[in-house]
C-alpha cells in the first residue's frame, strides 16, 4: 500500500530524483523532485482511473478506492497517451499545452465511457 498511498509518493519522487541526477547534474534536486512527484501522483491518479483499487490516505485510513473509468491497458487511454508523446515530439518547445491536450481528451474519454456505461446499465436494468 505505502508507494501506491499518497504518503509513498514523495519518497519515491526523492528517489527518482536522484537517480536522474546522476545523468543531469546541472538540474537542481528540487526541480527534479518536483518533476518526479508530478509523474508519480499522475501514476497513483492513473490507476484509480484505470480501475485499481488503491489505499490512497494509508496508514492514517485503509479505505481503499476504486475509480474504473477505463480498463488497464484500455487501447483509447493508451492511443491518448501516444498523441500526447507525439504532440511533444511534434512541439517540443509547447509542453504545457501537450499536457493539456493529454487531460481534455482524457476528460473526453472518460466522460463518452460513464455515459455509455450508464446507458448500458440503464438498458439492462
Amino acid at each position: 500500500a505505502g508507494t501506491h498511498a499518497l504518503v509513498g509518493t514523495l519518497p519515491v519522487a526523492l528517489l527518482t530524483a536522484l537517480f536522474v541526477r546522476t545523468w543531469a547534474r546541472e538540474a537542481s534536486i528540487g526541480a527534479l523532485t518536483f518533476g518526479a512527484w508530478l509523474g508519480v501522483l499522475s501514476h497513483l491518479f492513473f490507476d484509480l482511473y484505470s480501475g485499481a483499487t488503491i489505499r490512497m490516505l494509508w496508514p492514517l485510513v485503509d479505505q481503499a478506492w476504486t475509480v474504473p473509468i477505463v480498463a488497464m491497458a484500455d487501447p483509447i487511454a493508451i492511443g491518448v497517451m501516444v498523441v500526447g508523446a507525439l504532440a511533444l515530439w511534434v512541439w517540443p518547445r509547447v509542453p504545457r499545452q501537450a499536457a493539456a491536450l493529454v487531460l481534455v481528451l482524457l476528460v473526453l474519454v472518460a466522460s463518452v465511457k460513464v455515459t455509455t456505461r450508464a446507458m448500458a446499465q440503464r438498458a439492462h436494468a
